[in-house]
């Protein structure tokens, strides 16, 4: 009878602790990906100013003399861009977590590894959009899927807050 009793003691404690740590895990992973949204929205401004700049700079640079390439506004619009990407990145990297989620820290660090590869090219534009062609890297693509697959991991069973739906529209892109 007291072996019964301890034993269902310890499992409750069990059960107890496993629902903690989930509903902590989902509100981890709300927070980081409320970080994560606001740092793909500082990309924004540098997609739409430098975007359509890049196309005639990389026919110029193929030989097509007819097009005109506008560095001086890629550079400016570089520098535009940098402090809120910065910015916005220095928060997903800040974000501290319990010491055990492995998984919400792994998603976070392959998360700044893409913000930097983004704040390496725009670096690189705003010092001489001429220096490494007019491509984007492919780091920032390769760093956004490993960051999808990242964000998958993190995904607790059952999520809450709409975590799901949220990982699912910053990573549609590479799915």
């Amino acid at each position: 009878m007291v072996l019964l009793a301890i034993g269902g003691a310890v499992a409750i404690l069990l059960a107890a602790f496993a629902i903690g740590d989930w509903w902590v895990r989902n509100g981890e992973l709300r927070t980081l990906l409320a970080r994560v949204e606001r740092a793909e929205r500082a990309q924004l401004p540098a997609l739409q100013s430098i975007g359509p700049l890049l196309y005639p700079c990389q026919q110029e640079a193929a030989g097509a003399d007819e097009e005109v390439c506008d560095t001086v506004a890629i550079r400016q619009g570089a520098e535009r861009a940098l402090p809120r990407l910065r910015q916005s990145g220095d928060e997903v990297a800040a974000m501290k977590m319990t010491s055990f989620h492995g998984s919400l820290q792994t998603f976070r660090d392959r998360y700044v590894d893409h913000n930097l590869a983004w704040r390496d090219w725009l670096e690189r534009l705003a010092g001489d959009p001429t220096s490494g062609g007019f491509e984007p890297p492919e780091a920032i693509s390769t760093t956004f899927e490993a960051a999808s697959k990242a964000a998958d991991g993190a995904l607790t069973p059952m999520p809450l807050y709409g975590n799901a739906d949220r990982i699912t529209l910053i990573f549609d892109s590479v799915r």
